[in-house]
């Protein structure tokens, strides 16, 4: 994202999202999908261009 625009904060992008403060914790999965977790009951996920949020209930 950054090679496109030099403006991009990824700080500032990550806390539009919901996250705070660094390291963000991530399940790597080997494949395309990777799951980040802003808190204990939130995850979220990247996958063609979009930001899916999941919440436990």
């Amino acid at each position: 994202m950054r090679r496109a625009d030099k403006k991009a904060d990824p700080k500032a992008l990550a806390a539009s999202l919901g996250f705070a403060g660094a390291p963000i914790r991530t399940l790597e999965t080997g494949c395309e999908v990777d799951v980040h977790f802003v808190d204990d009951t939130t995850a979220e996920v990247g996958l063609n261009n979009y930001v899916y949020t999941l919440k436990k209930r």
